[in-house]
C-alpha cells in the first residue's frame, strides 16, 4: 500500500499532441526512476473482493437476441498511426549531400546514448500542416538495450488567433515496449503499451525527426563548410534554393525560410538541425488568416557519455489467471425498487443504465441495457465467460468510501490497538462512518506500482470530501483509514504526510482490464436504488 501526492500530468491525448505540438524553455530533468514511498507496516491490498452467485437453470431454446447485439456493436477504435514521411521531388538532387546526411543520421542512431533538446512550434509532424500545438523535449536517449528515453515533455496550446495559450508538462520514460507518463492522480509514472504512443515518442527524438524532416529533403542541401556549433567542430549544410522550395511546398511556408544541419566532425553523427519559416492558417472563430511562426529544431549533445542513463520503472506483472466457464449469453431482468419511499424517475433509470454499461464494459464486449416501463431494467450480456461476476456487477451499488478507523480500537502506526485492522477483501464494521458520502467522492485511475509492477488503483478525493478528510487527518495523524467498496475493504492505509492530503494509492490482485474497468466504474456516482432480480435466462453461446 502506497501513498503519494503529486498531481501534475500531460493528458492522455499525447498521440494527438505529439503530432501537432510543443513548448520551449523547459529544464532538463535528471534521468531517474520515480518510486513510491516505502510501504508502511500492516496489511497490504492483496486480493480483489469476489462474489459468486448461485447457478441458475436456463431453457436451452431461448433466443436472447445476441446475434443482433453482436452485429450492431461498433468495432474497436483504431490505434492511430503516424503517416509516412513526405517524399518530395527535388530537381538536381545533390548525391554527395544525400550520402553525407543519410550517413550522419545512421551514425546518430548507432550511438549508444546521447542527450537531446527538441522544439517543434506551429507544425503538425503527422501531416505537416500548421497547428496551434507546440512541443518541447529535453532528455536522454539510450540504445544499449534497445531504444529507451527519459525526457521532460512540455506542451503549449495556443488560441487560434494567437491571443492566449496554456502550457503543461510531464516526465515521459519509454522502453521495453512501454511508455510511462506522469499521472495526475497517482502522481507517478504510469505505463501504456499502445504502439501509437511508442511511435509518437520515437518520432520526437532527433533520429525520429530526421527520418521525417531531414532525410526526405537531403538532396536539397548543400555543404557550406566547417564551423563550431554547440561548442563542437561540425560540417554545416544549408538548404539550396531547390531544397528551400521543397520545404516550402511540404510545410506550406510563405516568404523566406531557412534550413540548416550540422554534422559532428569527430563522430560523424547529425548534431543539430533548424528549419524555420512562416506559414498561415484560417482562424475558425474569426475567419481571419493568421500567420504562424514555424520552427523544427533539435540539438544532440554528450554522445556516448557515461552519464547518459535511462532507468525504466518496473514493467507491470503478468495478469493473474481468472477462472472462467464456457461462454454463455445472459439476460437479467430487474425491478428498480423505491428508495426512502421515492420511486425512480425516467432520468434515474437512464443514469442507472449508463452506469451498468460502464461496469459491464460495453465498449469492449456485446452488452445491451434496456429500460422497460417505469421501473424495469433488462440487461443482456453476450458471450460472457464470467456470468456470476456480471450478476454481481449489475446489482452492486458501487459506493466507494474512505472510512476512518478510530485509534481507540485500531491503534496507530506506532501503537497497536485492541482490534485487528480490517482484512483486505473482508467487511468493514458497518457502524463506522465514512469521511464523506460516496457520491462525488473523487477521481480514480488505474495504477501500476513503478517499483513492483503490481496493479491497483489511485484515488484522489474531490473538493468536498478532501476538505472533510483533511480536517479529520489533521486531528488524527498516524491513525488508519480503510478504502471500502460496498462494505468490502480494498486497502488499509495510514494517515501520513501523503495520505493526509486526500490521495491514496494501493495495489492488489488486479488484472489490467480489472484495474481500468474498476477505475472507470468508480468514476461515476453509486447507484442510488436497489435492483431486485425478477428473472433471468442463461444459455450457451451459439
Amino acid at each position: 500500500m502506497k501513498c503519494i501526492t503529486r498531481s501534475d500530468r500531460v493528458g492522455t491525448l499525447l498521440m494527438t499532441v505529439l503530432l501537432a505540438a510543443g513548448c520551449v524553455g523547459q529544464s532538463t530533468p535528471t534521468p531517474s526512476s520515480q518510486a513510491l514511498p516505502a510501504s508502511p507496516s500492516g496489511p497490504r491490498a492483496t486480493q480483489v473482493p469476489r462474489f459468486t452467485a448461485a447457478p441458475t437453470a436456463s431453457p436451452l431454446t431461448a433466443d436472447l437476441g445476441c446475434a443482433a447485439i453482436v452485429a450492431s456493436k461498433s468495432p474497436p477504435y483504431p490505434d492511430p498511426t503516424i503517416p509516412p514521411p513526405p517524399s518530395p521531388t527535388i530537381a538536381g538532387s545533390d548525391a554527395a549531400s544525400v550520402a553525407a546526411i543519410t550517413g550522419a543520421v545512421a551514425a546518430l542512431a548507432a550511438l549508444r546514448s546521447y542527450r537531446m533538446t527538441v522544439d517543434v512550434v506551429g507544425l503538425s509532424l503527422g501531416d505537416l500542416e500548421p497547428t496551434p500545438f507546440d512541443i518541447g523535449v529535453r532528455g536522454t536517449v539510450t540504445h544499449t538495450n534497445g531504444f529507451a528515453m527519459d525526457a521532460l515533455v512540455g506542451t503549449r496550446m495556443r488560441e487560434g488567433d494567437g491571443s492566449a495559450a496554456i502550457s503543461s508538462g510531464a516526465q515521459y520514460v519509454a522502453g521495453d515496449g512501454y511508455v510511462w507518463a506522469t499521472d495526475n492522480v497517482s502522481g507517478v509514472l504510469e505505463p501504456s503499451s499502445r504502439e501509437s504512443l511508442t511511435a509518437s515518442i520515437s518520432a520526437l527524438t532527433p533520429e525520429g525527426l530526421a527520418g521525417r524532416i531531414v532525410i526526405p529533403f537531403a538532396g536539397g542541401y548543400q555543404r557550406v563548410g566547417t564551423e563550431t556549433h554547440g561548442g563542437a567542430k561540425t560540417v554545416h549544410y544549408r538548404a539550396s534554393k531547390r531544397g528551400a522550395e521543397a520545404y516550402a511546398a511540404a510545410f506550406h511556408f510563405k516568404g523566406t525560410m531557412t534550413a540548416d544541419l550540422w554534422i559532428a566532425s569527430a563522430g560523424g553523427e547529425l548534431a543539430g538541425a533548424r528549419i524555420a519559416g512562416t506559414s498561415s492558417h484560417k482562424d475558425p472563430s474569426s475567419g481571419r488568416t493568421v500567420d504562424d511562426s514555424v520552427l523544427v529544431a533539435f540539438e544532440v549533445t554528450d554522445p556516448d557519455s557515461a552519464a547518459n542513463v535511462v532507468v525504466l520503472p518496473v514493467a507491470p506483472v503478468a495478469d493473474p489467471v481468472r477462472p472462467t466457464v464456457p461462454p454463455v449469453d445472459l439476460k437479467l431482468d430487474y425491478q428498480v425498487m423505491p428508495t426512502n419511499g421515492t420511486s425512480p424517475t425516467p432520468a434515474d433509470l437512464s443514469v442507472i443504465g449508463v452506469a451498468l454499461r460502464y461496469r459491464l464494459d460495453i465498449s469492449a464486449r456485446p452488452v445491451k441495457v434496456d429500460v422497460v416501463g417505469q421501473d424495469r431494467l433488462v440487461v443482456t450480456v453476450c458471450g460472457t465467460t464470467r456470468p456470476d461476476e456480471d450478476r454481481r456487477l449489475v446489482v452492486a451499488p458501487g459506493a466507494l468510501n474512505v472510512v476512518p478507523l478510530p485509534a481507540a480500537d485500531y491503534g496507530t502506526m506506532t501503537n497497536a490497538g485492541g482490534r485487528a485492522l480490517p482484512a483486505v477483501g473482508g467487511p468493514v464494521d458497518p457502524a463506522l462512518e465514512p469521511v464523506a458520502p460516496a457520491a462525488g467522492l473523487g477521481l480514480t485511475t488505474a495504477h501500476v506500482d513503478p517499483t513492483t509492477g503490481r496493479r491497483g488503483l489511485a484515488l484522489r478525493l474531490g473538493n468536498k470530501a478532501s476538505d472533510a478528510f483533511r480536517a479529520y487527518a489533521d486531528a488524527h495523524p498516524g491513525e488508519y483509514v480503510a478504502v471500502v467498496l460496498d462494505g468490502v475493504v480494498l486497502a488499509v492505509l495510514p494517515i501520513d504526510g501523503a495520505t493526509a492530503k486526500g490521495n491514496f494509492v494501493f495495489t492488489g490482485d488486479y488484472t489490467e482490464a480489472e484495474s481500468h474497468l474498476l477505475a472507470s466504474w468508480l468514476y461515476r456516482d453509486p447507484v442510488a436504488f436497489e435492483l431486485r432480480p425478477t428473472g433471468e435466462v442463461e444459455i450457451p453461446t451459439r
